[in-house]
């Protein structure tokens, strides 16, 4: 690691912030996806690659989609009745 952060508080909420162009060294860039893991004192990040972030973006639009059908398919049975 390449120091040692301190654990800040804003607005009663604790936040760590990283920063650095060693973070690039390991693969991460503005925008980049983290997944946490915590541990026994211990807090790790693993970066989820961008495929899987895009896949569980079209997952999700897929799903508001349907439901989006489902409730089309219930206002034309009220509709209909």
């Amino acid at each position: 690691m390449k120091g040692i952060y301190t654990v800040q508080e804003t607005n009663n909420a604790p936040y760590i912030r990283l920063r650095g162009k060693w973070l690039r060294e390991y693969g991460l860039d503005y925008g980049s996806k983290l997944k946490l893991i915590e541990g026994k004192n211990m807090i790790v990040l693993v970066k989820i690659p961008h495929e899987k972030v895009e896949q569980e973006k079209r997952k999700k639009e897929l799903k508001r989609l349907e439901n989006q059908v489902c409730l089309l398919k219930e206002e034309c049975r009220n509709y209909e009745n």
